[in-house]
């Protein structure tokens, strides 16, 4: 049912007329183009099939589900600092649902009020769908770790007193991540913990955006929002290394 619920958006609609084409096509949970410890071509290809738009393969998946007469739930929508868009993708997404069959109750609620609810038992947000922005981070894991794993802070695929069999897959799956020290073993559990979400298709990408912000060009200097990175635009991707002349 929720791989419909992806095959039913109409992501390149999206990029080109709610986003103006300042945003790109996205690759799985948490993993962007530059992103490191995994195969970004391999996840690259994936996104362009697995992503696509097929609201009649979408159709007979919700079908073969027992939701052949269509499928009501509450949406939450909300909107991140400095991605005041979220909002309108958000509508966009319930209103391709809809021509699946798939009727969305958007509540559309301020960050401050959605985020708590993101935490501790999350009794409101069972059994509904929500908005969520993840940011860029040359290492996808950690994400992972926040969402996923039963330790984390938000507990998708369950807590440590309720941890089903893929709470208990996503636990294993990261501990072999951060237990690995041999970069290509790294490399290759980040795959497997990048595919073990990509296929639950509990956390699904729909655009990579930009995040906009209002800076001081005499004190921050150059600065250029880029996809995937919201809170620092480019300026991660100049940062010099520790083995690099720092910035004056």
């Amino acid at each position: 049912m929720r791989e419909a619920l992806s095959l039913a958006i109409d992501r390149q609609q999206i990029i080109d007329h709610v986003m103006g084409k300042e945003a790109r096509w996205p690759m799985p949970f948490a993993s962007f183009r530059y992103s490191s410890d995994m195969n970004v071509a391999r996840w690259d290809d994936w996104s362009r099939t697995a992503l696509r738009y097929d609201p009649a393969r979408a159709k007979q998946l919700l079908a073969d589900a027992g939701h052949a007469g269509g499928l009501r739930f509450t949406f939450w929508n909300t909107a991140l600092p400095g991605t005041p868009f979220m909002v309108q993708i958000g509508e966009a997404v319930a209103g391709f649902w809809e021509k699946i069959g798939v009727k969305a109750e958007m509540k559309t609620v301020e960050w401050g009020a959605f985020d708590p609810m993101g935490r501790g038992e999350q009794k409101g947000l069972v059994g509904t769908a929500s908005m969520y922005r993840t940011a860029g981070r040359p290492e996808p894991i950690p994400r992972y770790a926040t969402a996923f794993v039963s330790k984390g802070v938000q507990h998708i695929f369950g807590d440590p007193q309720n941890c089903p069999p893929l709470c208990q897959e996503g636990d294993k799956a990261y501990e072999a991540v951060v237990a690995e020290r041999d970069d290509a073993k790294r490399a290759a559990a980040t795959d497997r913990m990048i595919e073990l979400v990509a296929k639950s298709w509990i956390a699904v990408p729909i655009i990579e955006g930009m995040g906009t912000w209002a800076v001081n060009p005499k004190s921050v200097g150059y600065f250029k929002p880029i996809p995937g990175r919201h809170e620092f635009g480019d300026v991660s991707e100049r940062m010099p290394r520790p083995e690099q002349r720092p910035w004056p």
